[in-house]
C-alpha cells in the first residue's frame, strides 16, 4: 500500500475546517434566497477552492520567516 505524501492533519484543524465550510455554506444559502445568486456562484466557487498559505504562498505568508523587517 502507497503511503500518502499529506501529512497528519490535527483534529482541532479538521474541525476547524469543518465549521469553515458549514460558514460558507449557511451564507451561500442566504444570499440565493435573497435572489443574489451570482454572489452565491463566487462564494461557493471561493469555498471550493480555499487553500491555506502552506499551500499556495498567494494567500498568504507561508512563515513567519518571510516578513522582511
Amino acid at each position: 500500500m502507497m503511503r500518502s505524501h499529506t501529512p497528519p492533519v490535527s483534529i482541532e484543524i479538521s474541525m476547524f475546517i469543518l465549521r469553515v465550510i458549514d460558514y460558507y455554506n449557511q451564507k451561500i444559502l442566504e444570499l440565493k434566497d435573497g435572489g443574489h445568486y451570482n454572489a452565491a456562484a463566487a462564494l461557493a466557487y471561493n469555498r471550493d477552492h480555499l487553500c491555506a498559505p502552506s499551500v499556495d504562498a498567494k494567500w498568504g505568508i507561508k512563515r513567519q520567516e518571510s516578513y522582511d523587517y
